[in-house]
């Protein structure tokens, strides 16, 4: 169930429950539209949310699938988001894997795709 708080924390904007849930080592990427990529760490996530999350948008997040592979869960999330503006929708498929560090799921890696 951390991703369900997980997305929770996204819709609300708490970058700091974000980054609790999160390992130290967490490895992100985004592909984008072009096929351009960006990756990094928790660092380089955090500010790519902030920017995603800070427009007046509608997010849109389904859990299509989830699997678990040699104690980590792996979480696909469709995800859609649209702004209250001018109507125009992102849509994207995110990848979230969790592992239980000191019995707690921890957010390990984040991979998104920008359709």
């Amino acid at each position: 169930m951390s991703h369900f708080n997980f997305l929770l924390a996204c819709q609300n904007r708490d970058f700091e429950a974000i980054e609790e849930m999160s390992s130290e080592n967490l490895a992100f990427r985004i592909v984008h539209q072009d096929n351009t990529e960006q990756a990094g760490s928790l660092k380089e996530m955090l500010e790519v949310f902030a920017n995603a999350f800070e427009d007046l948008s509608y997010w849109d997040f389904e859990v299509i699938h989830k699997v678990e592979r040699s104690g980590q869960n792996i979480v696909l999330v469709d995800t859609k988001r649209e702004n209250r503006v001018d109507g125009t929708v992102i849509h994207s498929l995110w990848i979230v894997t969790f592992q239980t560090q000191d019995s707690k799921d921890m957010i390990q890696k984040v991979h998104i795709e920008l359709l």
